[in-house]
């Protein structure tokens, strides 16, 4: 009769499988947390996966962010749209035997602008404003967006030899992928 112990060790790293291309969309916040998980295609390990973890390969330098390290998601902004992203996914077993794989990372905008809309108006035949006129009397409508957009305006005049007719001012707040329009109509 014989007597053994058997140490039994894990020393296989688990298969890291990834999502080659996700696409990730922005919220009404400018940044949005993607955690480890999504960018996971059926990973496996001949025991099991203990944990995954994502990092973002330029550590997150174009959102002002400092993601070199591995971590529970990674975290995308409005300066990443139109970019694509490298990320890092690890998957780890509970031996601490890890493998990683990496993901392209297309962010996208699909949150257009909100403008608001200046209130109408009707002025005397005698008294039509230049389009500087305007810009001061009625100054120009509150836009708010989740990144950046820029506010461009026109005006146009379609009054009659009687000096009547209306002003429309159109006002257009643009985004990297969207656009909202709001229009002010002054009757004269």
């Amino acid at each position: 009769e014989c007597t053994m112990y058997v140490e039994v060790v894990d020393e296989t790293p688990p298969v890291a499988i990834c999502d080659q291309h996700t696409v990730v969309g922005l919220t009404l916040q400018s940044e949005v947390d993607v955690y480890a998980a999504t960018f996971d295609d059926g990973s496996y390990d001949g025991c099991w996966i203990d944990s995954m973890a994502v990092r973002r390969m330029d550590g997150g330098d174009g959102c002002g962010l400092s993601q070199n390290d591995f971590g529970p998601y990674a975290t995308f902004c409005c300066e990443d749209v139109g970019t694509t992203v490298m990320v890092e996914f690890r998957v780890w077993d509970e031996y601490q035997n890890y493998n990683t794989c990496m993901v392209e990372v297309e962010v996208q905008d699909k949150i257009a602008p909100q403008i608001a809309t200046l209130p109408n108006d009707t002025l005397d035949c005698g008294d039509i404003p230049s389009e500087e006129d305007l810009d001061q009397l009625y100054g120009f409508p509150l836009v708010t967006d989740n990144c950046t957009y820029d506010l461009t305006h026109s005006t146009e005049y379609d009054i009659d030899q009687c000096r009547e007719g209306m002003i429309v001012r159109t006002f257009m707040a643009r985004d990297s992928n969207n656009v909202a329009i709001s229009q002010q109509y002054i009757y004269i």
